[in-house]
């Protein structure tokens, strides 16, 4: 694939007040699509900024962000399905994405998600494949990037690593191929400038952004 094709998901939960809506104009300015999951928890709390996030491809982050495979059938199948049933209603359409928290999910959750009617999961990180089971027929994958095995999300470079120009760099150098990045919005919110910068250097060079549906949907008709 000579295509350069970016992925760029965001990860919302209450601790983000309303820093989505700083990145939702950024990501209308570049005109760039983009995938945002969101928590029960968050839309509850914040229904304004999910309806204001639902031009955007919305997906489900679990509805109070536990840990998911901590959890018996019953309560996995209840964080998923509670938290579809409540962003539904407040964006209008159905929900078709799902991103675990902490990417923790097992066969049990990928079972749930089938059942609550996902069409695809968010949650496996590329490279990483062999340790999660594997997903039921009519569920679709969209991995998150990967360096050398370590997924290509902010709070990594940001907060574990303190490498945040490490993280923008590969945002603009990973060339090729489809590559998935994730973000938190309280956390990029303070890298505004690197963020901006590397979406112009994206667009500049001909990067296609397309959200995880149109993916989903792309692979499908192909």
């Amino acid at each position: 694939m000579d295509d350069h094709i970016v992925l760029l998901s965001f990860d919302v939960e209450p601790v983000d007040a309303l820093t989505p809506l700083t990145i939702a104009d950024i990501l209308d300015d570049y005109d760039i699509n983009a995938t945002f999951f969101v928590t029960g928890t968050y839309a509850n709390q914040y229904p304004d900024v999910v309806k204001r996030l639902s031009h955007f491809d919305i997906g489900c982050h679990s509805f109070s962000h536990p840990h998911l495979t901590f959890l018996s059938d019953q309560e996995q199948f209840a964080q998923v399905s509670e938290c579809k049933k409540t962003v539904e209603s407040i964006i209008g359409r159905p929900v078709e994405g799902f991103r675990a928290p902490y990417l923790f999910a097992d066969s049990s959750t990928f079972r749930v998600l089938k059942e609550s009617g996902y069409v695809y999961d968010a949650s496996v990180v590329s490279g990483l494949g062999l340790f999660y089971p594997k997903l039921p027929q009519a569920l679709g994958e969209v991995p998150v990037s990967s360096v050398f095995g370590v997924p290509m999300m902010d709070m990594v470079f940001t907060y574990y690593l303190k490498l945040p120009g490490v993280f923008f760099y590969f945002l603009e150098n990973k060339n090729k191929g489809v590559n998935s990045f994730l973000f938190h919005p309280h956390h990029v919110v303070n890298y505004e400038g690197q963020l901006n910068h590397s979406l112009q250097v994206l667009k500049d060079r001909n990067a296609i952004f397309i959200s995880h549906s149109g993916l989903i949907k792309n692979h499908e008709g192909g």
